[in-house]
């Protein structure tokens, strides 16, 4: 039985899946690509419309291994004991948002990658295409213990996982405490003109669209009108205004407050607390009132891997207590795997009440989807998004 059970999450993503933008073609005019991909019947693949795949298809667990993630998803030093273990040679590279993974997939270079990261509202997209190796959860000796509100998110019809959550959190707004002493409420602070120069803000066109439509109250940022968009758009040039740089990734975020150079950050992301306390600076993260935009990060093994075998194992030692204590203790987010929530401290301890996450994901966080691919009726589309996010970067 799941120790908790949030609201948001479950509703919009089991529900509306279907009626999302392919975001697996973030920032790439069309899906056609992604069709090719699915069509590749890979036997080391074998998608979810092709044969009843067994482990042992699959290889043996060593070798080398290719992943696309976020910078610190890999394992970093934590893992490198189990890997020399495992006689797996793991190459990391690191993603800035969700659009580099697709990206990469379709390029020669990465496209029988072993594992990549995957926001659990793309799941449904990448199933529908066939490009994901459906994994059995008796695969997963270590999926047995998450909470099963998050495997739930990733299931397929017929019990399969089409990707495997291993971290989850909010993107808040981190500041710095020495310079905003009463922290950030509201993200109409970041406009106010004494926040001129203080402000930086990440380049990735959904989570900052959808966090300007949390600030100006729209709560279904995925179901928004080009009329609304619009007024998206010119709060967003407003932060802009105060903007003193828009930053590649969360850990550049990190350096600028630590160096004192902004205060704020639209959006940032609890891992930048560890980030600056690892260089000498204090960093906090505010959630404001107006929602924050919250996530599940998953791995899946994509069809047509060259090492899906040791991708398993790999994703299996992801939820290991020993590595999803380095999620809590290194990454300072948050668990799937409750049991193990006594193995964080210091900073990542700080962060969440797990006695109280029900409260945190109906109130605060907001599991907000990306925008359809095609508009309905008046809806903004995904394409919208981009090029307001394009026209606010120029201003």
């Amino acid at each position: 039985m799941s120790k908790f059970e949030p609201v948001h999450p479950r509703d919009l993503t089991r529900s509306m899946f279907l009626r999302r933008a392919a975001a697996a073609g973030l920032a790439v005019p069309s899906l056609s690509f992604l069709v090719a991909c699915g069509d590749d019947d890979d036997a080391a693949g074998g998608g979810s419309g092709g044969k009843d795949v067994k482990l042992e298809d699959l290889g043996t667990v060593g070798g080398a291994m290719q992943i696309l993630t976020y910078a610190g998803y890999e394992g970093a030093d934590a893992i490198k004991p189990w890997l020399k273990e495992q006689g797996i040679e793991a190459k990391a590279t690191a993603i800035n948002s969700q659009d580099d993974v697709t990206t990469k997939l379709r390029s020669p270079a990465f496209k029988k990658a072993d594992a990549a990261q995957l926001g659990v509202a793309q799941v449904e997209q990448y199933r529908q295409l066939d490009m994901v190796l459906p994994i059995d959860p008796a695969w997963l000796p270590n999926v047995a213990k998450v909470d099963e509100y998050f495997i739930d998110l990733v299931k397929d019809d017929n019990g399969k996982l089409t990707a495997v959550p291993f971290v989850w959190g909010g993107l808040g707004c981190n500041y710095d405490p020495k310079q905003l002493k009463n922290g950030i409420e509201s993200w109409q602070e970041l406009i106010d003109p004494k926040m001129k120069g203080r402000v930086a803000m990440i380049d990735d066109p959904v989570s900052t669209v959808q966090t300007g439509a949390l600030a100006v109250g729209i709560r279904e940022p995925n179901k928004m009108t080009k009329d609304q968009l619009e007024e998206v758009k010119e709060f967003l040039v407003k932060v802009k205004a105060n903007a003193r740089t828009v930053a590649a990734g969360y850990a550049d975020i990190g350096d600028l407050i630590v160096a004192g150079d902004v205060w704020a950050s639209f959006q940032g992301w609890n891992a930048v607390e560890i980030f600056a306390d690892a260089k000498g600076g204090t960093v906090k993260t505010a959630y404001p009132k107006e929602g924050t935009v919250a996530f599940v990060d998953c791995f899946i093994v994509p069809k047509g891997a060259d090492n899906a075998r040791s991708s398993i194992a790999f994703i299996d030692h992801m939820l290991s207590p020993e590595m999803q204590a380095y999620v809590g203790n290194d990454l300072a987010s948050g668990l799937v795997r409750l049991d193990a929530t006594d193995k964080v401290t210091g900073i990542g301890a700080e962060i969440f009440d797990y006695d109280n996450l029900q409260e945190l994901f109906k109130t605060q966080f907001v599991f907000a989807l990306d925008a359809p691919l095609e508009s309905d009726g008046d809806v903004a589309t995904h394409e919208d998004w981009v090029a307001a996010w394009e026209d606010v970067k120029g201003t």
